[in-house]
């Protein structure tokens, strides 16, 4: 372990060769995960939650590497063949990832450590090391932070263990690290250079509280979020309800004669989008949700 750095706040130490897996740097499925590209520029900072325990220092990094590291298991129909999703992956579920190692170049535990007055984060790769902690190019030119512990989302809304946000020492240790990192790779913050996993592809990651901390941190707006068992109570069971409800927001559904046509299909799909789900105009359980938040604010 070393210093890579550290100020009045934070320390940050770099852990080297910290617990991979046996296929390193392929994962147990053999396909090529983790690569090393030297020369690799970074120009994007991603936030995460590991939607697991609240660990206090090194542990919380032992407890992101175990579940990483570890052989999932799939599900198997009554014949024993796998059960695919519907992205055509096998079904996992339990265990672990299968993958190389930590996703994240940098982890903040839950509860961070101090030493002589300073809160201690870590990071697991060099800045050469491609990892898997997004999709896409992200994980090409970006860099994946992860915040120890689950916290709530609008989109998880059944997630009955997660924390409301998380501490306070934690978040020291964020703005410090994103002001570091911000300087290193020369980046100027934007929705380009410093997002949340839910803006990637996550929604519920990495929680309300840190996705609007992202959104603030870089100088945008923050999102009005209803706090959980605040929610509009009306029930959005029928057509006419939802009608009604989309034109209270600001929605053009047609004509509100309880019948689900194009308009009000539209209406749903731009609804979807400026919520941030998917805009597939179908009235599901998250768009329910996301509604009665909406109906609230």
């Amino acid at each position: 372990m070393q210093i890579e750095f550290e100020n009045d706040a934070i320390r940050l130490i770099h852990l080297q060769g910290f617990k991979m897996g046996p296929n390193f740097p392929r994962d147990l499925d053999g396909d090529d995960a983790f690569r090393r590209i030297p020369g690799r520029k970074v120009g994007q900072i991603a936030f995460h939650h590991s939607a697991g325990g609240f660990h206090d220092g090194i542990k919380a990094v032992q407890r992101i590497a175990d579940y990483a590291i570890a052989a999932p298991v799939y599900a198997r129909d009554d014949e024993g063949k796998h059960l695919l999703t519907a992205k055509g992956k096998r079904k996992v579920i339990g265990g672990g990832r299968g993958w190389p190692g930590i996703p994240y170049t940098f982890i903040i535990p839950a509860r961070p450590a101090s030493e002589n007055g300073r809160l201690v984060l870590y990071r697991i790769w060099d800045d050469d090391w491609k990892t898997w902690h997004t999709g896409g190019a992200v994980n090409t030119h970006g860099v994946g932070v992860c915040i120890g512990g689950w916290y709530a989302s609008r989109h998880d809304l059944l997630a009955e263990q997660a924390w409301a946000r998380p501490t306070e020492e934690a978040m020291i240790c964020a703005d410090h690290l994103v002001d570091y990192l911000s300087d290193r790779y020369r980046l100027l913050l934007s929705a380009d250079t410093l997002a949340s996993h839910a803006e990637l592809g996550k929604p519920a990651c990495p929680g309300d509280f840190i996705e609007n901390w992202v959104r603030v941190k870089r100088g945008d707006e923050p999102l009005r979020i209803v706090e959980p068992g605040r929610e509009d109570p009306r029930p959005l069971t029928s057509a006419r309800h939802i009608q009604l409800a989309l034109v209270e927001l600001g929605y053009n559904p047609g004509e509100v004669d309880g019948h689900w046509g194009p308009f009000t299909a539209n209406a749903l799909r731009a609804f979807q989008v400026a919520e941030g789900i998917r805009a597939d105009g179908i009235f599901g359980p998250v768009s329910r949700a996301m509604m009665r938040q909406a109906l609230a604010r």
